[in-house]
Order: structure tokens, then sequence, then C-alpha cells
């Protein structure tokens, strides 16, 4: 069955909002060892959800998307996510994910259902053993179906060293970077 997957945003650009760190009761707790063209936070709870459902595929690629917020402040423009969707029905193997049309309606309902506010902003998957690197094929759908200059693949491989095991991949100047660490932030509980 051939990949469709359709990316719809919300919004067309970004909102004007501080950036987490900046944010009264946000705190950066890793901000990576360089900045990418774009900068990419996430909230701490997500990336460790994002890390349990890795692990929990095995040798099989898994994956799912993310959401969160597009935004700008003084001028530069950057990513929050703040959310993700694993994508519990993708058919997975050692060596590919696909996000069959069933799966993508399912990530639709459940965006739909608990996440309204959010904006889709790109996708993640892993490769168990293999280090992370966007391979030709993730590159075609980052390129097909991810062309969006706000949207994102992010890989995980649950087998490296918690320093190397996550990579984030922006566009910039036209094309897809190489990977870059996300900034991890967490918020204060009142």
């Amino acid at each position: 069955m051939p990949l469709r997957i359709r990316v719809r945003s919300r919004g067309s650009g970004p909102t004007r909002r501080p950036p987490p760190g900046e944010r009264p009761g946000s705190f950066i707790v890793d901000p990576g060892r360089a900045t990418p063209p774009l900068p990419v936070y996430v909230l701490r709870s997500v990336l460790e959800s994002m890390h349990r459902y890795a692990r929990s595929g095995g040798e099989f690629e898994v994956g799912g998307f993310l959401l969160g917020g597009y935004h700008y402040h003084e001028g530069h423009s950057y990513l929050d996510i703040t959310a993700e969707v694993p994508c519990l029905k993708a058919r997975s193997a050692r060596t590919h994910l696909t996000f069959s049309n069933e799966a993508q309606r399912e990530f639709h309902r459940v965006a739909q259902e608990r996440h309204p506010d959010k904006r889709v902003l790109g996708w993640y998957h892993t490769h168990p053993g293999y280090g992370v690197f966007l391979s030709d094929y993730d590159l075609f759908v980052q390129r097909s179906f991810f062309a969006e200059e706000h949207l994102v693949a992010v890989v995980i491989d649950p087998l490296e060293p918690p320093s190397q095991r996550t990579g984030v991949f922006v566009w910039h100047r036209g094309d897809v970077s190489h990977g870059y660490h996300l900034i991890v932030y967490d918020q204060e509980v009142p």
C-alpha cells in the first residue's frame, strides 16, 4: 500500500511567545550541545514518553507524531514539542516503519480528541541499534510529506548511550539538516 501521509498545520506561521526557560515557571534541563537553525524545545515528560515507547519496540522500528507550538520571540522562530502521539497501528519491521492509512486516521482522531489546540510539528521513529541518522527513505518521507519549514524529524536509537540516543533534523536552507540535540525543559509544579 502506498504511503499517503497528510500533514495539515494549524495556523499559517509562528505565534509570538517567549521560549521555555524565559517563560515563568519553566526551566532548561538540558540545553543540548549545538543550537539548530530552528531551535527545538521538548518538554521532559514528552521526551521520556518517546524513549519509553522507543524501548518497547525492541528490535523493531516504532514511531509517532510530534505536536506543540510553532512560535517566535525577538525575531527568532522555534518549536515547542509539548505532546507526542505514538502510532500504535503503524506497520513496523527491523529497518523501516510504515504509517498506513489506518494509522494516520487513528493519529488524527487522537490528536483532535486529546490535543485540539496543538499543531503537528513533525514525526519521530527509532533506529534500534543502527544509530541516529535519516536513511534515504526517511529523507524521502521528510521531503515529501513534512516539507514545511517548521516540520521536523526526530530519530531515537534506544540502544545508544543517553547523550547520543536522540537527534532532531530540521529544515535549513531548503534541505534537511544533519542531526542536532533537542533542548529539554521542564515546568515547575505549583
